[in-house]
C-alpha cells in the first residue's frame, strides 16, 4: 500500500507511522493491502468501487459513500476486484490535543471537551458508516477543501484544514450516534439470525431500516417469502429443538435462550409445529436414539 510522503511504514512493526499531525489525501487503483497496523486514528472514505475490508479480523464490506474506523492499533487489510478509489483521513491523538501524545486513540478524543457531546451516544464497536448522496457531496467537499489547503500552503492554511477537517469529524461522530440502519437483504437475515434471541419485532426492525411497520412487513415478506412473525418463530423454534436435543436444560431455560416473550407462547408454537410438548418431543427423540 503506497501511503504517500507523510506516511512510513515501520517494517520490524508491519505498523504505517505518520510524519505529521494528520494527513488527508486521495488513493486510487489499489486491490490491495496486506494486513497491518497503524499507529494513528484512521478513517477510510470510499469515493468509488466496492472492496472488502477486514479489521481485526472483522469483514467490512464497503461501497461509494461508507466510511471505515480503523482505530489506533487496529489490524488492518483489504482487497478488491476492481481498481476502487478511497480517501485517507490520518489523525494523531496529538492533532487534537498534544497532552495526549501516542495514546489513547479514538476514546481519549471522544473525550476532550469538543466532542464529549458524542461520547455517550455513540454506538460502541460501531465502525462502518455510510453517508446519502447528499452528505457525499458535503463529505467530498470539505475533503477538497483540506487537500487543496495542504497542497497550496496560503495564508491561514492550518486554520482552513483544521475547519474543515473538525466539521469533517462531526459528520462522521454525528452518523456514528445514529440508530444503525438495516436494508431488507442478507444483511437483515444475518442479523435477525445473531439476535434472534432477543426481544426483536417487526416495528423495532422497521425502525432500524427506516420504514414504517407496514412498509417494512410487505418487503420483508417479499424478500423472504415468509410474512415476519413466521419467519423469527421458525428460527426460535429451531434453536428450542437444538437445545432439547443437545442439552439438559428446563424448559423455563429454553424459552429464554430461544427468544420466545412467555411460556403460553412457546408452548402453542411448539406444539402446532411438532404436535408434542417439549419434554414429550425431548423423549420421545431420545427413546428413537437408543433404538437405533
Amino acid at each position: 500500500m503506497k501511503k504517500g510522503a507523510n506516511v512510513v511504514l515501520n517494517k520490524k512493526k508491519n505498523e504505517f507511522e505518520l510524519d505529521e499531525d494528520y494527513v488527508v489525501h486521495w488513493i486510487s487503483n489499489e486491490r490491495h493491502c496486506s494486513e497491518h497496523t497503524h499507529s494513528y486514528i484512521e478513517f477510510v472514505y470510499h469515493g468509488s468501487g466496492s472492496a472488502l475490508h477486514h479489521v481485526n479480523r472483522i469483514a467490512y464490506p464497503m461501497k461509494k459513500g461508507d466510511l471505515l474506523l480503523i482505530d489506533q492499533g487496529g489490524v488492518h487489510s483489504f482487497e478488491s476486484k476492481s481498481n476502487i478509489k478511497y480517501c485517507d483521513i490520518m489523525l494523531k491523538p496529538s492533532f487534537f490535543d498534544k497532552n495526549l501524545g501516542k495514546g489513547g486513540g479514538l476514546d481519549a478524543v471522544l473525550s476532550l471537551e469538543e466532542f464529549r457531546t458524542f461520547l455517550s451516544e455513540i454506538r460502541k464497536g460501531q465502525r462502518l458508516i455510510h453517508f446519502s448522496s447528499e452528505e457525499q457531496k458535503k463529505v467530498e467537499l470539505l475533503l477538497q477543501v483540506t487537500i487543496e489547503e495542504q497542497r497550496n500552503g496560503q495564508n491561514a492554511t492550518e486554520q482552513m484544514k483544521r475547519s474543515a477537517l473538525y466539521m469533517l469529524l462531526t459528520m462522521i461522530f454525528r452518523k456514528m450516534c445514529e440508530p444503525e440502519r438495516l436494508s431488507v437483504n442478507h444483511e437483515l437475515t444475518e442479523y435477525i439470525a445473531a439476535h434472534f434471541h432477543e426481544g426483536l419485532t417487526a416495528g423495532l426492525l422497521a425502525e432500524r431500516c427506516g420504514y414504517t411497520k407496514e412498509h417494512f412487513s410487505r418487503k420483508f415478506k417479499q424478500y423472504t417469502g415468509k410474512n415476519f412473525c413466521a419467519y423469527l418463530n421458525t428460527l426460535r423454534l429451531s434453536r428450542a429443538e437444538e437445545l432439547l436435543l443437545t442439552t439438559e436444560k428446563s424448559v423455563d431455560e429454553i424459552i429464554d435462550l430461544s427468544g420466545f416473550s412467555s411460556r403460553g407462547e412457546f408452548f402453542q408454537k411448539f406444539q402446532q409445529k411438532f404436535e408434542k410438548t417439549p419434554l414429550q418431543f425431548r423423549k420421545s427423540k431420545r427413546s428413537q436414539k437408543s433404538v437405533q
